[in-house]
Formats: C-alpha cells, structure tokens, sequence
C-alpha cells in the first residue's frame, strides 16, 4: 500500500479540527489511528487541532518546511501512563522525523520544530 502525500502545499495530512472517530456512531474505540504515512515536501507533515484521540504511527515525516507532525489541543482522553496513551490517547508512535534530508539545493529549515503538541485535555 503506497500511502504517501508530497508537494500539496499546505498540508500533507490534516485532521478536520473537533474531528471525533466513532465506529457506527459509537465512539469506542476513541482512538483513531493513521499508519505507515509518508509525508514531504509539504509546509506541514501532519496536523490535527482541536480533536479526539489520534495516533500517527510507523510514519515517516521529511523535508517539510515549517513542521513534521503537530499536534494542537488533543480532546477526551490523554493520560500520562504509556500503557494507556498508546491504546487511547493521542500520540506519535514508532514515527521518524526528519527536517531536511540534504537532497535540496535550497536548504530547508523548520519555521517551528520537528514535533509540536500543545493543550492536551
């Protein structure tokens, strides 16, 4: 499977902002889970704001120019034990981030940093 995403401009993948996964309406599990993508090239690898769960795995985030992955505001569940956050909160797991791989002729540097996260409640 080829789930890959470069020069879009904004975004490579954005999470619509109060987006909450729900199975047949039913919002459990609470985490939704986006695997083994690859985003470059873009101004921002990954985003979701303001959202319920989410889980970047096994992702590969390069040569983007103002971030790799960002996170801002995660809703509902979070917890601070690792046993927990990786089956129901919102986390970057097993993912690489990388700012410039050094195939460019122009130099690409990071406006923000390579992995945001901001307000989680």
């Amino acid at each position: 499977m080829n789930n890959s995403v470069h020069s879009s401009g904004r975004f490579g993948v954005w999470i619509y902002p109060q987006y909450s996964p729900t199975i047949y309406g039913n919002p459990s599990p609470p985490q939704a889970v986006f695997d083994g993508i690859v985003s470059w090239k873009n101004r921002k690898g990954f985003e979701w704001v303001k959202s319920n769960a989410i889980q970047i795995r096994n992702a590969f985030a390069f040569d983007n120019n103002d971030v790799g992955i960002s996170c801002i505001t995660a809703f509902d569940y979070q917890s601070r034990w690792r046993s927990s956050l990786l089956g129901n909160g919102s986390s970057v797991v097993d993912s690489v981030i990388i700012g410039d791989t050094g195939g460019s002729s122009n130099p690409i540097i990071p406006l923000v940093a390579g992995l945001v996260g901001r307000q989680m409640l």
